[in-house]
């Protein structure tokens, strides 16, 4: 191998990171107790002049039924450059790419009034994680959407969850006879994660009796009501990088 070859490789390499560089979205970095901050500060935010309906042994607030149209297409929170107006902004990405959205609601706010509709916030449950984490992802995930429903936003009620655990409390504030969102990125990656997945959504159909089901991310089948309409998106970004 000659010292040209290796010399031409490495800047290759160099290029391609500059590229990726240069075109990756801005990232918003958390500090891991930001996140704690983040939950107090959210609900002194939020629930200051609202009277939200909480539900649950862990007071989580419940969310109001969506019955509208369905969105022509989903478009990450982080791509809303690249969005018209019939677009459906979504949260089925990177936690790091979604903001901290309870220290500056009105802003947040005042962006997504310009969509017709937007899927409720999607902070990762994680498997084996302690209890107050997934629970301050569920909190913030109902909490900011019954926010914005209650500023006149439609929203679409959106559910996830981590291990097995997880499912006693991943889908409260979850309203029943509603069309209801999940997404399923990076899933089929592992025979756990697929399985638990299909677990999960089987249990909110099952639980909820939704009016129709809209899925982020890749095919994978699971048992539901032949009547049951379910929409299937594919994942935008991976979409653009094929």
């Amino acid at each position: 191998m000659s010292l040209k070859f290796v010399k031409s490789q490495e800047q290759k390499l160099f290029d391609d990171r500059e590229f990726l560089r240069r075109k990756r979205p801005p990232v918003n970095k958390v500090k891991p107790w930001d996140t704690y901050r983040a939950s107090a500060k959210t609900w002194r935010n939020l629930d200051e002049n609202l009277s939200f309906q909480y539900v649950g042994q862990y007071d989580i607030p419940l969310l109001k039924p969506y019955n509208g149209p369905i969105p022509p297409r989903l478009i990450p929170y982080c791509n809303l450059s690249h969005a018209s107006a019939t677009d459906c902004p979504h949260f089925y990405i990177d936690d790091t790419r979604i903001p901290l959205m309870g220290n500056n609601i009105e802003h947040f706010t005042k962006r997504l009034r310009q969509f017709q509709y937007v899927i409720a916030p999607d902070y990762t449950m994680y498997c084996g994680a302690p209890l107050p984490v997934n629970l301050r992802s569920l909190f913030l995930n109902r909490s900011i959407a019954a926010y914005w429903q209650e500023h006149g936003i439609q929203v679409i009620p959106s559910f996830n969850g981590g291990d097995a655990q997880s499912f006693a409390y991943c889908l409260a504030g979850m309203p029943c006879n509603s069309v209801i969102a999940c997404g399923n990125v990076g899933v089929k990656q592992s025979a756990i994660a697929t399985k638990l997945w299909k677990r999960l959504v089987e249990k909110a159909i099952d639980e909820l009796q939704p009016t129709a089901l809209i899925i982020y991310g890749t095919k994978i089948d699971f048992n539901h009501p032949s009547e049951l309409p379910i929409y299937w998106y594919n994942d935008y970004i991976n979409s653009k990088l094929r």
